[in-house]
């Protein structure tokens, strides 16, 4: 996902999916005074501000997203695009997020590309993530909002993540081969992130 420069306050904002990047960027956005988006690395001229991003444990990110694409949200309205087949299962979801024959950065709207922009790993030279200076946890959303807010002299409470599916706990949709799966996959995020299943 995007990067994007935030004029007031100064800060970069660095939207990894499925982390509560939403509720952040309609907040720090709705002003209209920013720059971007921009995917991979942040432009020289960003680079002096303070920059932030979240991460989330990937099989609880992975749940999320596939939940989301597979019924849509209720509470916003969100649906199922067209192109992909509601109620999918969490292997055929597994098998769009790990086809590498899928494009991600193309300015497309179609489902399995959107699909692919929302669960490539975090740690995926696409975000960034790397370049930023605080990195949040899902897991602490709004002690870490407020650690940001805090930081750059945002007088505002911090919201509440948008887009939440109903479910339960993520461990409970996982079988041992959707596991594995999952695991192989994202192996660089939980060992750069120190997240376990």
């Amino acid at each position: 996902m995007p990067a994007f420069l935030i004029h007031q306050p100064r800060c970069v904002f660095i939207h990894n999916p499925k982390t509560g990047g939403q509720a952040l960027r309609h907040l720090l956005l709705q002003k209209g005074h920013y720059e971007g988006p921009v995917t991979g690395e942040i432009p020289e001229p960003w680079r002096d501000a303070f920059s932030f991003a979240f991460v989330r444990n990937p099989f609880d990110r992975l749940i999320s997203a596939w939940k989301m694409f597979s019924e849509g949200i209720e509470d916003t309205g969100w649906k199922v695009p067209l192109d992909l087949k509601p109620g999918m299962s969490l292997t055929e979801f597994l098998d769009i997020v790990v086809d590498e024959s899928i494009g991600y950065s193309e300015p497309n709207r179609a489902g399995k590309i959107r699909v692919r922009k929302h669960t490539l790993p975090q740690t995926h030279a696409y975000y960034g993530i790397d370049q930023a200076g605080f990195l949040g946890r899902f897991e602490h959303y709004v002690r870490d909002v407020q650690t940001i807010f805090d930081r750059i002299g945002f007088a505002t409470p911090p919201p509440k993540p948008r887009h939440v599916t109903r479910r339960g706990p993520y461990q409970e949709y996982f079988e041992e081969a959707t596991r594995s799966r999952a695991g192989e996959y994202y192996a660089a995020d939980l060992e750069r992130f120190g997240y376990e299943f």
